[in-house]
């Protein structure tokens, strides 16, 4: 595998078919229905990720963040807060070209982003809305669930990863 190259999206992409399983369609549906708007309004910025085959995969981030009092103490003692983040909206690998580790390198790139803008301005987290199939696959990666959010009652996980890790490396 070698190292994915990273495109914004345009919109004037010839886009593959990316192959995907019903639970993934509405994936297909944001980049071919809604990501242009996205972008028009700022809601959301789009990056295509082109492995050897073409494009493998895309994501979406924006800015979020996450009420202190539903995070432990170390990240801030007081409850009052919000701690500023990257969010990504929308992270999709094709399914021809999953296993390949695609998705990790999109995971990276974007705390990379993440990283690059905590030098810029406040951004301490990234977190993710994770699929229920996909919880382990981020824990793998480093996110943690955002505690005391009734996860079992929810088909979505509210999950994060704290950029202060890299600072003690």
């Amino acid at each position: 595998m070698r190292k994915l190259s990273v495109k914004p999206f345009t919109g004037e992409e010839k886009l593959p078919d990316f192959g995907c399983d019903e639970e993934d369609k509405e994936f297909i549906d944001f980049l071919t229905e809604d990501a242009v708007e996205f972008q028009k309004q700022k809601m959301s910025k789009i990056y295509l990720f082109n492995g050897d085959e073409g494009y493998v995969g895309y994501c979406a981030i924006s800015t979020d963040s996450v009420k202190s009092k539903m995070l432990s103490n170390k990240m801030i003692s007081r409850k009052r807060f919000t701690i500023p983040a990257l969010k990504i909206g929308r992270l999709f690998v094709g399914k021809h070209h999953r296993g390949k580790g695609y998705g990790t390198e999109i995971i990276a790139w974007c705390i990379t982003k993440a990283y690059e803008l905590s030098k810029l301005t406040g951004c301490r987290l990234v977190i993710v809305d994770a699929a229920k199939r996909k919880v382990d696959w981020y824990k793998k990666r480093g996110f943690e669930l955002v505690p005391d959010m009734g996860h079992e009652k929810q088909d979505n996980h509210k999950m994060f990863f704290d950029l202060d890790i890299l600072n003690k490396h």
